[in-house]
């Protein structure tokens, strides 16, 4: 039973993901958490509102990649009510043409047959560790959302001009070997936003809540311990 005035840790998965991304983290923090389906939207500003209907109260917001796009404009829906985010291998920019080209040829792939288009297109992107884990996770997805969540982001909103209007505490999680969000993109956000700090992962590639559980686990602890709002076991 929730209770009134605490803070709920929400927990947005990624494209291509769903509540096991999240999970191994989740379970490892202290507070009443919540992790969002997404299923059935196919817009970022959808997905943000409910994002923030996951509770009635004060929230802290943590995304992952897509997730984390779409923690960024709840914050900017919501100011009043987003207590701390947490945006871990994620970008800010709109998509350009070689990002919609990408993805619709991803999406032809994936309808044909989502293991083998999950087998061709996670290796890439995972530096070591929990491969086989994110591959399983990912062909178990349906194309048709897929379908909605390219959708989604080949339509995001530009938050990468409104960032500095993002004053809450901010973690911005990175791994050093992401190929879909270098490093060097996670660094300018930074520089854009008022009261975030970045923690670069040597390594990490763009599931770092995946294949860094533990240590993803430890960062958000220490960073969460700096908030000001109270967390409760509530499980």
């Amino acid at each position: 039973m929730e209770e009134a005035g605490l803070t709920t840790l929400v927990f947005i998965p990624g494209m291509l993901s769903d509540e096991r991304i999240w999970r191994p983290v989740a379970d490892r923090l202290p507070g009443d958490r919540r992790i969002v389906d997404l299923d059935g939207l196919d817009s970022i500003p959808a997905m943000a509102e409910r994002a923030l209907a996951a509770s009635a109260g004060p929230l802290v917001l943590l995304g992952h990649s897509m997730g984390a796009r779409v923690a960024q404009v709840a914050a900017l829906q919501a100011p009043e009510r987003v207590g701390g985010l947490v945006l871990a291998n994620c970008g800010a920019l709109p998509a350009e043409p070689e990002e919609r080209r990408r993805r619709l040829a991803d999406l032809v792939l994936a309808r044909k047959d989502m293991r083998s288009f999950a087998a061709h297109w996670v290796p890439p992107l995972v530096a070591d560790g929990g491969c086989a884990e994110i591959v399983g996770m990912v062909a178990a997805i349906p194309a048709e959302r897929l379908d909605r969540e390219v959708r989604a982001m080949l339509s995001r909103p530009d938050t990468f001009a409104r960032l500095h209007r993002i004053v809450c505490p901010t973690l911005l999680l990175a791994g050093e070997a992401d190929t879909a969000t270098p490093l060097v993109a996670v660094q300018k956000m930074a520089r854009e936003m008022p009261s975030a700090g970045l923690r670069s992962l040597r390594g990490g590639g763009h599931f770092l809540p995946l294949e860094r559980a533990e240590t993803v686990a430890e960062l958000i602890g220490v960073w969460l311990e700096t908030l000001d709002a109270p967390h409760t076991l509530t499980d």
